[in-house]
């Protein structure tokens, strides 16, 4: 008889084989039968004596182990990085590692099986949205997913008069909304104080 609180838990020995430090690859709350979603974890080294056994706590009970070995292929670590912030016209670049091939696509129907990396000069807004890379090494398959935002350049007019009198002021205005300005201008004139100045 299993007790209302009784769980059940799916463990993987070592690759020799041995349930002296057993890892939990799932759970199941139950009083009787049913199944347990079981997951390898990621890392989990190569080989080929690997065995799963199911333990219960209320009352213990530990169950013989699946008499078959199990041969369990590691994947190498796999990352998906880049430059996802960017200006229109920039370039977007992603890097993904830890496989030996890559199946790449992205928004407006982009797709490229380029290997680890791809590049998207010239940038627009349209580019904006979710990439997503499957890796695949030695048959095991990880899907990597990053966003990407392209950002519209800012509307740039500059005003003011093109000529003036000596001893006179100029005043020169560019759009507000932005949330930096940064002047220039002959003699070493520099100032970064706001959408409009005048000299």
């Amino acid at each position: 008889y299993y007790g209302p609180a009784n769980v059940f838990t799916a463990e993987l020995s070592d690759a020799t084989g041995s349930f002296a430090a057993p890892v939990s690859i799932g759970t199941l709350l139950s009083q009787g039968s049913g199944s347990i979603i079981a997951t390898i974890p990621p890392g989990t080294p190569s080989g080929t004596g690997y065995l799963v056994r199911v333990v219960s706590n209320l009352p213990v009970y530990i169950g013989k182990d699946n008499g078959t070995n199990i041969n369990i292929i590691g994947g190498a670590a796999t990352t998906l990085s880049g430059n996802t912030n960017l200006c229109a016209g920039g370039v977007i670049g992603l890097i993904a590692t830890g496989g030996n091939q890559y199946q790449w696509s992205g928004p407006n129907g982009f797709t490229a099986n380029s290997g680890g990396s791809i590049t998207r000069t010239n940038a627009n807004v349209t580019m904006s949205g979710t990439y997503t890379v499957t890796v695949t090494n030695n048959d095991c398959i990880v899907v990597l997913s990053i966003g990407v935002t392209v950002h519209p350049l800012p509307v740039a007019t500059l005003s003011g008069p093109t000529s003036v009198c000596s001893g006179g002021s100029i005043s020169l205005t560019a759009p507000a909304g932005a949330t930096s300005y940064q002047w220039s201008g002959p003699n070493g004139f520099s100032t970064n104080t706001g959408n409009t100045n005048t000299l």
